[in-house]
């Protein structure tokens, strides 16, 4: 679960499920090896701390950094980490909201980051307890972003019983932020793809910032060539003959992004040809058109 930013200045924030380093773009080591627990340095939080994600926002020259804590709905949480300038040897200002904001039998897993202007939105997929861990949906935190700057008590807002305009319930939103990190006001779109086969790309889009008494949600869906998970990756062991295999994840939506009234998306499903590859799609916006393309020997 690697997940990687660089600053205009040239610092390089960098996450493992282990923990954090920080570099600068002459390859100096800032920071070491330097483990979650250490690095949150909150007593209270005794459960493992996984799924790191990093980004830079360009508008405010700061770092995010997101991780979540906990396996249960009693032990969940969502950790979030603002850099107070742009060098992350300055200090950061530490906050964690709850897993299981809806106070049910439910945690969260697999998060996902963007920013606007305005706000910071993660993502997460809501799963039950062990040992059943079945599915409870997705939601969406969107967080002002002018708090956790500051250092003060953040204000944040939910959206939950997401579904597209076919009844497909949301999975694994990826946020689109402006690609090449400009201008994004009171709006986030995000992407969403099924994590086993289909045949559509959902696009969501909240308009309005956090503060907005009037903010809404829309969705829309595209029809794209059909698409299958791509099947595990077989290898025997030369020495013992034991036969193995290697999960090559779902198809749902890797990475997203938004640029020039396009909305930019990639993930991972079987090709024609018949080998796991990597997808590319790009939603035309005026025209409500998808152009798409795969890779894969």
């Amino acid at each position: 679960d690697n997940s990687v930013a660089v600053s205009n200045s040239g610092y390089i924030v960098s996450c493992v499920n282990y923990g954090i380093e920080f570099y600068d773009t002459a390859g100096t080591y800032l920071l070491q090896n330097q483990t979650w627990k250490n690095f949150i340095n909150d007593t209270s939080l005794k459960s493992a701390m996984y799924d790191p994600r990093v980004l830079f926002d360009n508008l405010h020259n700061r770092f995010i950094v997101v991780l979540l804590h906990g396996f249960s709905s009693s032990k969940s949480k969502i950790l979030i980490c603002f850099s107070k300038t742009d060098n992350p040897m300055d200090g950061w200002n530490f906050y964690a909201l709850s897993g299981n904001p809806y106070q049910e039998s439910a945690w969260t897993d697999f998060p996902t980051i963007g920013v606007s202007n305005q706000d910071l939105f993660i993502n997460g997929n809501r799963f039950g307890d062990a040992p059943n861990y079945d599915w409870k949906g997705t939601y969406i935190y969107q967080i002002g972003l002018s708090q956790g700057y500051a250092g003060t008590p953040i204000q944040f807002g939910l959206w939950n019983q997401i579904f597209a305009p076919d009844g497909e319930e949301g999975i694994t939103l990826y946020p689109a932020m402006d690609g090449q990190g400009k201008s994004m006001s009171e709006k986030m779109y995000f992407v969403h793809l099924r994590p086993d086969s289909g045949s559509h790309v959902y696009l969501y889009e909240i308009n309005g910032k956090l503060q907005s008494p009037n903010k809404t949600m829309t969705s829309s869906i595209f029809a794209i060539p059909h698409y299958e998970v791509c099947a595990n990756a077989f290898q025997r062991d030369q020495t013992t003959g034991f036969l193995d295999s290697l999960s090559t994840g779902s198809s749902w939506t890797q990475n997203a992004f938004s640029l020039n009234r396009n909305i930019h998306y990639s993930f991972t499903a079987e090709t024609q040809s018949g080998f796991c590859g990597v997808h590319y799609g790009r939603i035309v916006l005026d025209s409500n058109k998808v152009l798409t393309s795969s890779y894969g020997v």
